[in-house]
């Protein structure tokens, strides 16, 4: 969808709850060594709403500067799988949500990018594309 864009590195829980658990440690392990790097402005983190917010605030205060420099975005909705486009069955509740398998989640999500269409992407899913232009603008 976009070629002419800078290649940027995705973390991703991989449709695992427990996963997303563990992600947010690997994030806070991630920023020990870039808090004094040249590196710290050019992360961008996306979060599903449904990190506690006591991790969350947690984090926030543990690295103040993703919130001023607005490196960090926050789903509105607990998953991702409910921020899809609701065509072609993509966008799923949360009853749905918790009855998927994590092969399920990543099926979808490999279904809804193979066929999202760029104005779709852009228009349903604002906040993950906000947080993606963020990635390109701090790109080398």
């Amino acid at each position: 969808m976009y070629p002419n864009q800078p290649v940027i590195q995705i973390i991703q829980a991989n449709g695992d709850l427990r996963q997303a658990d563990r992600s947010i440690n690997a994030i806070e392990q991630l920023f020990k060594p870039l808090e004094k790097s040249l590196y710290k402005n050019k992360v961008v983190i996306l979060f599903d709403k449904s990190y506690t917010m006591a991790a969350l605030t947690k984090f926030y205060n543990d690295h103040p500067d993703l919130k001023t420099n607005n490196q960090s975005f926050e789903l509105t909705v607990g998953n991702i799988e409910e921020n899809y486009p609701n065509q072609n069955s993509w966008r799923k509740t949360t009853i749905q949500i918790n009855a998927m398998e994590s092969h399920q989640k990543i099926s979808l999500a490999r279904t809804v990018g193979d066929q999202i269409t760029q104005q779709q992407f852009e228009k349903d899913m604002l906040i993950v594309f906000n947080a993606l232009k963020k990635s390109w603008e701090l790109a080398f």
